[in-house]
């Protein structure tokens, strides 16, 4: 063991991780995830929660002093070596605007460029590029979301490193086994919260053409919950496909959900490295997926799945496709779980690791 590993041994390294809320998003699921593999005779961990709202609390690892704006109780007084705004938008500003000698991360989990969603917290765009430019490293789940960053902010000069997001393969496909899902015909399966960005308002409609006007017997779930449950709920009855399409809420583990399922379909207008694909990956499933930042490459540009244009003619053509053809549906399936292979954690680990070296500019 190096000098410094015995050194951190005594004096454990202190980090402040900074996430608005622990809802049911792929950033807060990932958080959880690397905070569950963290090495805490190394790591001493603060995680500031800005508000009490969420799914995860009941996951963070006992080792994890977690606190929010109502509880922190002298906590964010405190100083750490290192602080972590593990969210765009309201923990990135709050970080950024910390007066301390911290060294300061920023992860990046989306393309802002595209879905700029972060503009509410700040006044204009260069107030939100020059809180990235008080970071000393910024994190991207993905090369696209790198590129559509450095397109939206091109005067931040700070250091910028591409971390995929940590993905067990194995502890999936054994969390896909603990419940069955009832299935009858052939099922497309999608996961996530259900709001804009997502595109199931846009994918149901779809759907009623794929059943209603091509006569495809199949149904459709939804594993997710979020602000737009009311209005897809009116749709799916306006549109009369409470039989096709069935919203299942959200569950921590949908794994047995996406394991039934024939196809999994993803139709956001916006990623970074999306989770779900990931898992989806792992399970072997049959992808079907829009051309947006992070889709491209986790799908190896096109051999893992089937990626399609966003806009509502290139989904039905490519859903249509891929429902016909049971053929098209195995190559893709056996492809998956080929490209599968590449998630590694411990690695994924290793270079968060990396990423805490004090070898920066103040």
């Amino acid at each position: 063991m190096s000098k410094k590993k015995c050194t951190l041994m005594i004096d454990r390294v202190t980090i402040l991780i900074c996430i608005d809320t622990l809802t049911s998003g792929g950033a807060e699921k990932l958080l959880i995830q690397m905070l569950k593999r963290f090495d805490y005779h190394i790591f001493k961990i603060d995680l500031f929660v800005m508000y009490h709202i969420g799914v995860y609390f009941d996951d963070i690892p006992q080792q994890v002093n977690f606190f929010t704006k109502e509880n922190e109780r002298g906590h964010l007084s405190k100083k750490y070596d290192i602080e972590i705004a593990f969210l765009e938008g309201a923990p990135t500003k709050y970080i950024a605007q910390r007066k301390t000698m911290a060294l300061k991360i920023a992860w990046v989990h989306i393309d802002l460029l595209t879905m700029h969603w972060t503009q509410r917290y700040y006044t204009n765009n260069i107030e939100e590029e020059t809180c990235y430019s008080l970071f000393h490293k910024i994190v991207f789940v993905s090369h696209g979301a790198m590129k559509q960053f450095e397109k939206l902010f091109p005067r931040v000069e700070t250091y910028k490193q591409v971390i995929l997001n940590l993905i067990d393969r194995e502890e999936i496909i054994e969390n896909a086994t603990l419940f069955q899902v009832p299935k009858t015909k052939m099922t497309i399966c999608s996961v996530g919260r259900l709001k804009p960005q997502k595109g199931f308002d846009r994918l149901i409609p779809i759907i009623d053409q794929l059943s209603r006007v091509d006569q495809l017997d199949f149904h459709y779930w939804i594993v997710g919950s979020g602000q737009q449950e009311d209005y897809l709920k009116k749709m799916i009855y306006k549109l009369n496909l409470n039989e096709t399409v069935h919203l299942e809420g959200f569950h921590k583990n949908p794994y047995p959900f996406i394991k039934c399922s024939d196809i999994f379909a993803s139709v956001s207008i916006a990623e970074g490295y999306p989770l779900v694909l990931a898992e989806a990956l792992c399970l072997g499933k049959a992808i079907l997926s829009t051309k947006v930042a992070g889709t491209t490459e986790l799908l190896d540009y096109g051999d893992a799945g089937l990626l399609v244009d966003t806009d509502d003619q290139s989904v039905y053509e490519g859903l249509k496709k891929i429902i016909y053809s049971a053929d098209l549906r195995a190559s893709l399936s056996k492809k998956a779980k080929k490209r599968s292979e590449i998630f590694d954690p411990r690695k994924t680990m290793d270079q968060v690791y990396k990423l805490f070296s004090f070898n920066y500019k103040v």
